[in-house]
């Protein structure tokens, strides 16, 4: 679906902007309804809890901290 959108063939409703951010800062797609767009929500990662998580645990959650913090300089919500 996203390919067909930059080719002006129609309109789609996306629920994530990390989806579409780059193409919108870019300006290959256009958003419509910018009242209508919903709050985001938080990111939750599950996990079982312990004293000592471990290491993929704790890589994989300082990656996502990493890379979706710097999504959200890059391509700030409108």
């Amino acid at each position: 679906m996203k390919c067909a959108l930059p080719s002006d063939i129609g309109r789609s409703q996306n629920r994530a902007w990390l989806d579409v951010a780059q193409d919108v800062t870019e300006g290959r797609l256009n958003l419509v309804l910018t009242d209508k767009i919903a709050p985001p929500i938080p990111l939750q990662l599950v996990y079982l809890q312990t004293d000592y998580p471990s290491h993929k645990i704790r890589r994989t959650i300082a990656f996502l901290v990493e890379k979706l913090g710097q999504f959200a300089q890059d391509y700030p919500l409108p």
